[in-house]
């Protein structure tokens, strides 16, 4: 009877993650409908852990595998970066144009993870010379559903679970994700090192493909209430004048927007050297590449359980102020490596405080948007936070070509820095 009765138990348990992985014994969401949005919005972020584990960590280092250069590789975070400066605010007026939300992301969600499959098969599709350019086409063309995924889905999520509580929801959402996207990395590993390049790479994103898919099914399961009768002007141009008047008016949205700005330059300047430095001048294999992610995947996720916490005490405006400077040692520290056992301490520091600034920055982004123009102000801070994605990594392997990629790193820290600076200066409450 008692093996029976622990069986019952862990049924009851597995039968209710990762809702029971992460939550208190006591429910605190009031409502039936938030409870059940919170379960498929855990389940959501589980299996899309899986699919940023592989496509987030990997795809740059894939690239370099198949003969990628330092510029090829920043042209594959580019790409989609400069199309999305002139997407994303049509976009945000679409999705404002929305009476129902959830077609339009699921649809737009779909389109975008399609783009992994095609990661995957284009070994097999293309000429070798012809794969890595074939990889920048598709990582651009997913730029248009995910400029509509992502001002939908930031738009929806409020209404999805209340703003009182969000800030816990999103907490778990990230330490649940930093769980299956360590577990992911950690798989990654074997499946590197046993089978031949590029075969190890496709088969991953075939795997990170079907686990969109089934982030997709979740997504499709959560209760969101159709919204009032849409603006009926929300595609035209003087809509979008009338926006970007209100974006400037805003002076604490103004001025979160441009420290965000700053601090994207910073982060995404560095992005595609990290795989360059640490496989042709330090020598890293695939199976240490795999292990400094896993390193960083598993600190963020015990950081994520922490940060509910953290916010309630200091706010979302410090608690994303210092970890913009706690950031800013990771690209500086491993300019300072020559060798490769310091990075997997680097990877520590750098798990503990990125956590802090995710749950924090999109915190931060619902905290201070106005309910009326969310879709549009978040469309046009998107906009800016791009056009660091675009323009940074291009300078960065531009600058890396003329000083080296560790002055290169050493500056991205500074800049970074100076973000977390910027936010301490402007005493705003959120």
């Amino acid at each position: 009877m008692k093996r029976l009765w622990m069986l019952l138990c862990q049924y009851r348990f597995w039968a209710r993650w990762p809702l029971a992985a992460i939550s208190p014994g006591v429910d605190t969401l009031a409502t039936p409908r938030e409870r059940h949005n919170r379960r498929y919005l855990y389940w959501d972020i589980a299996w899309f852990g899986i699919l940023a584990g592989i496509a987030f960590n990997f795809l740059g280092v894939y690239a370099v595998r198949l003969g990628a250069t330092k510029v090829q590789v920043g042209a594959i975070t580019a790409a989609p970066a400069v199309i999305s400066i002139f997407w994303l605010i049509p976009a945000g007026q679409i999705v404002a144009q929305q009476r129902s939300l959830l077609p339009l992301v699921l649809k737009a969600l779909f389109s975008h993870r399609v783009g992994y499959l095609m990661m995957a098969l284009l070994p097999w599709l293309m000429p070798r010379d012809w794969i890595v350019p074939g990889m920048i086409v598709v990582a651009a063309l997913q730029a248009f559903p995910f400029g509509l995924a992502t001002v939908g889905f930031s738009s929806m999520l409020p209404e999805a679970i209340s703003k009182e509580r969000l800030g816990y929801v999103i907490s778990r959402r990230n330490a649940l994700m930093g769980v299956t996207s360590t577990l992911t990395v950690l798989g990654a590993g074997p499946i590197l090192a046993l089978l031949p390049v590029p075969l190890n790479y496709q088969v991953l994103f075939i795997i990170a493909f079907a686990a969109g898919m089934a982030s997709l099914y979740a997504v499709s399961r959560l209760d969101i209430p159709e919204h009032a009768e849409p603006h009926p002007s929300a595609h035209s141009l003087d809509d979008l004048v009338e926006g970007l008047r209100r974006f400037r008016a805003d002076r604490r949205f103004f001025f979160f927007s441009l420290s965000a700005f700053v601090f994207h330059w910073g982060l995404y300047m560095a992005i595609p050297l990290f795989p360059v430095y640490w496989v042709r001048t330090l020598g890293a294999s695939d199976a240490f590449v795999s292990l400094i992610f896993t390193l960083m995947s598993g600190t963020s996720v015990v950081s994520a359980l922490f940060m509910d916490r953290m916010l309630q005490r200091w706010g979302n405006r410090k608690v994303l102020a210092f970890s913009m400077l706690g950031i800013s040692l990771y690209p500086t520290l491993t300019a300072m490596t020559h060798s490769l056992p310091p990075l997997l301490g680097i990877a520590v520091l750098g798990g503990l405080f990125a956590a802090g600034m995710n749950i924090s920055l999109y915190n931060a982004l619902i905290q201070v948007a106005p309910d009326a123009d969310r879709a549009r102000f978040i469309a046009i801070f998107s906009v800016l936070v791009n056009i660091a994605i675009f323009a940074a990594p291009l300078t960065g392997s531009w600058l890396a070509g003329l000083v080296g990629i560790p002055v290169v790193l050493f500056i991205a820290g500074g800049i970074r820095a100076l973000a977390g600076l910027m936010l301490l200066w402007h005493r705003s409450a959120y």
